[in-house]
């Protein structure tokens, strides 16, 4: 009897496994309640501040009604009723969050003149700004929302804001006015994919042009554990951009204002000295987001850089990941990484929506799993291209990480060098991993040449379509002679009247001589070919290098 029992246990065990599995699969969305505290406080009708607690421990909750999507790879919670953001992406195949909720919420700023309202209390995700920049009208308003497709494969929410009030204290920088401009942002989910779609359409109903702004915010912390959301300092914001442009910060610590500084300086958040702003220059790609290098774990995003042309950073600094988030005092200081895109360069500058139009963009956002930069990405992933030339041996070792966002989709990629686009040094087919793929290859160095070598991947996907491209150039030295027995049989050096050197090399080899002394000082350099000589003016010991 025992025994019978057992198996019929473990087959039905098995059979829930499945099912389960099978339900996981599709795309599902459902409604929830979310609870956030913060310290309190009170506001008046036009949302400004009525008043606020001066005591650490007087916090207050707050409920919110959400709306959770998920598919088999990937959680996001929308919260509409607080400035249509959302709060959450948790990534199942890492039980890591990748966006910041604040686990106490402080109001700051406080009658400063830096806001519209004239403060701001930090809660987290990602959220659309406008019709002003810092935050605008509507990060903490209601928005409409409506489920507008829900099948097994696909989920979309629409989130919907009109601009038709004013707080009539708001500092005089904020100077939009209402402009009865509708926002509308989509947010999808997809059967398969990792990331998830974020469209964004503004309406102007009226039949006049109106000033505005408009921002994405994003609030990141990819790779952190649920309930404690935060940037270790070793995390790096990725973006293709060579230069930045300081704007505000503390002291100048980030630069002088309006000055353009080497972005290299400021990418890693252990390099924020304090609080600051800074813009990006032009960018070579559409991409930017965060890689937390403890777990190789990240965040990104893809929008048309020339429809969101604007890329402003910002940071509480590295020493925000030790801030007391229950303390009034610390001031609202958070411990992420902020990032957003605009349809202008720099806050305050004004974008013109032209009378009874819609302008209409696409973002999208997915994670990525162990790739520890970023050599070309697109909204199918991304990947990382190195190559280590100092191995020592008469091989190169290449490395190739991918992040792809189509799930367990089968995929090859192709390596080609030097403009040779026909005749790929590798070829190898794969399939995609949610963690990661890795390839490790060891290439013959004679594949290469001596100076700036070319290396091109194409990837495509299972029906031979090329999907992301990646390029990257790499200076190479090699030293044949070293690396290559066969050469070092054919070589011979005879030492004539002491201070003469002849060099015989067989083969029509050519290439650079170098000479130096026992003090490391060079002597003589020059071309090397059969049957050179060198005349030294001393004898003694000498080094002799030959490439």
């Amino acid at each position: 009897m025992k025994r019978r029992s057992f198996n019929a246990y473990l087959i039905i065990a098995i059979f829930t496994f499945f099912i389960s599995q099978k339900v996981e699969a599709a795309v599902m969305q459902r409604d929830s309640t979310l609870t956030w505290q913060h310290h309190r406080y009170s506001l008046n009708s036009d949302y400004s501040m009525a008043s606020m607690t001066t005591v650490d421990n007087d916090i207050v909750s707050q409920q919110f009604h959400g709306k959770v999507i998920e598919n088999e790879f990937f959680r996001i919670v929308l919260v509409p009723e607080y400035g249509g953001r959302i709060i959450s992406y948790f990534y199942k195949p890492t039980a890591h969050e990748y966006l910041y909720q604040s686990p106490c919420g402080t109001p700051y700023g406080i009658n400063q003149g830096n806001f519209y309202y004239n403060w701001l209390m930090v809660y987290g995700g990602i959220f659309p700004t406008f019709p002003e920049p810092e935050h605008g009208k509507t990060w903490l308003k209601p928005w409409q929302y409506t489920v507008i497709k829900s099948t097994s494969d696909t989920v979309i929410v629409r989130m919907s804001m009109t601009d038709n009030t004013e707080y009539s204290g708001h500092p005089g920088m904020f100077n939009n006015g209402i402009t009865g401009i509708i926002c509308d942002a989509e947010v999808g989910v997809y059967s398969g994919q990792t990331g998830f779609s974020f469209n964004v359409k503004l309406t102007n109903p009226s039949a006049q042009s109106k000033k505005y702004e408009y921002w994405t915010c994003t609030t990141l912390t990819p790779g952190s554990d649920l309930g404690k959301t935060f940037t270790p300092v070793n995390s790096e914001i990725v973006a293709p951009l060579t230069k930045y442009e300081a704007a505000w910060s503390q002291n100048n610590w980030i630069g002088k204002y309006g000055g353009f500084f080497d972005f290299s300086t400021i990418n890693m958040l252990s390099e924020w000295t304090d609080m600051g702003i800074a813009y990006a220059t032009t960018r070579s790609d559409d991409y930017w987001g965060v890689i937390n290098h403890t777990n190789d774990e990240g965040f990104f995003r893809i929008a048309d850089r020339n429809i969101t042309k604007g890329m402003k950073l910002w940071t509480w600094g590295k020493d925000a990941v030790n801030a007391n988030k229950f303390s009034i005092a610390n001031g609202g200081k958070d411990d992420y990484i902020e990032l957003w895109g605009g349809t202008v360069m720099h806050f305050f500058d004004d974008a013109v929506s032209n009378p009874n139009s819609q302008f209409t963009w696409s973002e999208y956002f997915f994670p990525t799993v162990s790739l520890t930069g970023v050599t070309a990405m697109n909204n199918q992933g991304g990947t990382f291209l190195d190559l280590n030339t100092n191995t020592g041996s008469a091989n190169f070792d290449l490395k190739l990480n991918y992040f792809l966002t189509q799930g367990n989709k089968n995929y090859s990629v192709e390596l080609f060098l030097n403009q040779d686009n026909l005749n790929p040094v590798f070829s190898e087919n794969f399939k995609a991993d949610p963690l990661g793929n890795s390839i490790l290859k060891s290439i013959s160095s004679s594949n290469f040449i001596n100076g700036i070598n070319t290396l091109k991947t194409n990837l495509k996907n299972d029906k031979g379509d090329i999907v992301l491209t990646a390029q990257k150039q790499f200076n190479i030295t090699k030293t044949d002679i070293l690396n290559q027995s066969d050469i070092a049989e054919s070589l011979r050096i005879t030492i004539q009247n002491r201070t003469n050197v002849q060099i015989n090399i067989l083969g029509g080899l050519t290439g650079e001589v170098s000479i130096y002394n026992v003090e490391g000082k060079v002597v003589f350099t020059g071309n090397l070919f059969d049957g050179k000589q060198i005349e030294l003016q001393n004898s003694g010991i000498y080094i002799i290098k030959m490439v």
